[in-house]
């Protein structure tokens, strides 16, 4: 088993969607943000790999 540190993802996620331009009700939306924090999680995880 694997643990992943995840603490800062969601900062991640919010700062992606403001570098690409999405309005401020995109970056509200929790499971925007969430999807996003996985998506970094899953790509660290394939680096490291």
């Amino acid at each position: 088993m694997e643990t992943v540190d995840e603490r800062f993802t969601s900062t991640m996620a919010q700062q992606t969607l403001m570098a690409s331009g999405k309005g401020r009700m995109a970056r509200r939306d929790k499971g925007q943000l969430d999807r996003i924090s996985a998506t970094i999680i899953l790509q660290g995880w394939m680096e490291r790999h």
